[in-house]
């Protein structure tokens, strides 16, 4: 209604790549929300502490993906094989790429919505967010067609701003103490690591390397910041590794914490 097919189009593309992102934290949580569901009900105590290290292991791996395809997203649609008028994708990739981390953090807080039973709450914060979403979408998305051309853009921006304000009313749903000034101080070293890892692949950028040694160092330089930094340990990081493999099918059966 607000904009062409062909906008239509450029969005799907960004789209599928967006929602191909989110299947990481889908299947951490998959794997998450009967471990957490069993220890809640026989502790609030330890949930908790199993609620913000799994946040904190979310975060640590969905930022650097979401800022790494940010920022190569013209050479993604590059490489696919799309007619040239899907160049008008890469913006809305960008975008949407941003969009990444707030959904994991959503879906991760979900999962603790529901296995700590405050699923009611949270269904009413999804429903505020939803309204909001459809009324922003009907004065973004003209707007953005009448200006630029591509209405995409503003669907985009609509659901990086409704991520963010449905990230806001979570958190009010959350049970005290999950989001404490330890976990701040994650977010803070996880989003200074990935500035540096941008700051990395863009200095390697502007050397003329291809984007595969530039991911790589990039790669590197974060995984470095972040074992320096203590965000994460060693076996925090083989143990998500392990809770994602096992939810797939893959790798051992799942033990008694994840």
């Amino acid at each position: 209604l607000f904009t062409s097919e062909a906008v239509v189009g450029w969005y799907a593309a960004g789209n599928q790549i967006y929602q191909s992102v989110g299947l990481l934290p889908l299947a951490f949580t998959a794997a998450l929300f009967p471990t957490l569901s069993r220890v809640h009900s026989a502790g609030a105590e330890q949930a908790l502490i199993m609620a913000k290290k799994s946040i904190a292991i979310s975060a640590t791996f969905i930022i650097p993906i979401a800022l790494g395809i940010s920022l190569f997203s013209n050479e993604i649609i590059d490489m696919l094989p799309y007619p040239d008028a899907f160049s008008n994708t890469v913006p809305l990739l960008t975008i949407l790429a941003l969009t990444v981390p707030l959904t994991g953090f959503l879906l991760i807080l979900g999962t603790i919505a529901i296995a700590v039973d405050r699923q009611k709450p949270w269904a009413v914060a999804l429903l505020v967010t939803v309204l909001v979403n459809i009324v922003l979408n009907g004065m973004a998305a003209p707007y953005f067609q009448a200006h630029y051309g591509n209405g995409g853009i503003g669907v985009a921006l609509t659901t990086l701003g409704s991520e963010a304000l449905m990230v806001i009313l979570g958190l009010r749903v959350m049970p005290k103490g999950i989001i404490d000034r330890a976990l701040v101080t994650t977010f803070a070293k996880v989003g200074a690591a990935g500035g540096i890892m941008v700051t990395a692949m863009l200095l390697v950028r502007l050397l003329g390397v291809g984007a595969v040694p530039t991911v790589l160092v990039g790669a590197v330089t974060y995984g470095a910041t972040v074992l320096s930094t203590g965000i994460v340990t060693r076996d925090d990081m083989w143990s998500a590794r392990d809770v994602v493999l096992r939810s797939v099918g893959v790798g051992r059966a799942p033990t008694a914490a994840p």
